[in-house]
């Protein structure tokens, strides 16, 4: 009787091992396509030498604001993963909901910031709109990844001891900021 409860928890530890280390990988390579498809669209525009923006239509401030906005919401992430790992569950509560209503706003910002390239003449806009296209779906999904944790935090399913799903969202926005860095240094200096 006690053999078998214990190869039944044995066995559950290892299946949970195998899933967090799948999630990894997914992770892992979603990453990797996404820096690949950036990395060639540089690439290409750079190498057709493409001015996307110029004086009489530079880049939108709302941008930059947005990235600001970015950046607080990954501060406000990492600081919930802290309080994960200090069990103070209602101060977890308030930052990944702060979380999400940042992520939120910088959504509108991008939206807001897309409108504004709409009113731009070149050649090359359509390039932007792809790229900023691209990187709002890859938002939307950390919004979701987001929304999934602060459902699991109030099954009360985050805390010291199951810490997985908080890491790898921490680590998703630490690439979207990389990301978004990436991007915005590529429109500042390669497309100016």
């Amino acid at each position: 009787m006690m053999d078998s409860t214990i190869e039944a928890i044995k066995e559950k530890i290892n299946y949970r091992k195998k899933v967090r280390n799948s999630r990894k990988w997914i992770l892992g390579i979603y990453m990797a396509i996404n820096l690949i498809i950036f990395a060639f669209s540089t690439f290409f525009i750079w190498k057709n030498d493409v001015h996307v923006l110029s004086e009489e239509s530079p880049l939108p401030v709302s941008i930059l604001l947005i990235g600001i906005t970015l950046l607080a919401g990954v501060i406000c992430m990492h600081t919930s993963i802290y309080y994960a790992k200090r069990n103070e569950i209602l101060l977890l509560k308030t930052l990944l909901s702060i979380h999400l209503a940042l992520i939120t706003i910088y959504l509108l910002g991008f939206a807001w910031s897309y409108y504004t390239l709409l009113h731009i003449q070149s050649p090359g806009i359509n390039y932007l709109f792809t790229t900023l296209a691209w990187f709002a779906l890859n938002i939307i999904g950390g919004l979701t990844f987001s929304s999934v944790l602060l459902f699991q935090t109030h099954q009360y399913q985050i805390h010291s001891k199951n810490l997985d799903s908080i890491l790898l969202a921490g680590a998703f926005y630490d690439f979207l900021l990389g990301l978004w860095g990436y991007l915005l240094i590529f429109m500042l200096f390669v497309i100016w």
